[in-house]
């Protein structure tokens, strides 16, 4: 089974089937990765949450970083540090996957943690 090492409530099951909510976000990666800077800024100030990326928020399947360039993976991981100010507290994860196509693939879990004031 597929699921997180930093949150173990994270199954991929349950990253691709539940609807998304104020802990839990997906997003394509065909998006631009600075477009997820106000996500990643609510979740801070917030209790928290991570953001599944490569996981299409629209039709629930699993569509990778393949389509759009493994290299995009490091763009993502480096938005709260070029985007956000202050920088949040954040760990990142990678997975590995089979996408919607049969193809193996990864999809990206940013965990932001929550700001302490």
């Amino acid at each position: 089974m597929i699921k997180s090492k930093v949150n173990s409530l994270l199954t991929l099951e349950y990253m691709i089937n539940e609807p998304e909510n104020k802990y839990f976000d997906r997003k394509d990666a065909k998006i631009k990765p600075s477009d997820i800077a106000s996500l990643i800024v609510a979740f801070a100030n917030a209790e928290g949450g991570t953001i599944a990326i490569g996981i299409s928020d629209k039709k629930k399947t699993i569509k990778g970083f393949q389509e759009v360039g493994i290299e995009k993976l490091n763009d993502f991981i480096n938005v709260p540090r070029d985007c956000c100010k202050p920088t949040p507290e954040y760990t990142e994860e990678i997975l590995d996957v089979i996408n919607y196509k049969g193809k193996e693939d990864k999809i990206l879990l940013l965990h932001i943690a929550p700001s302490v004031d």
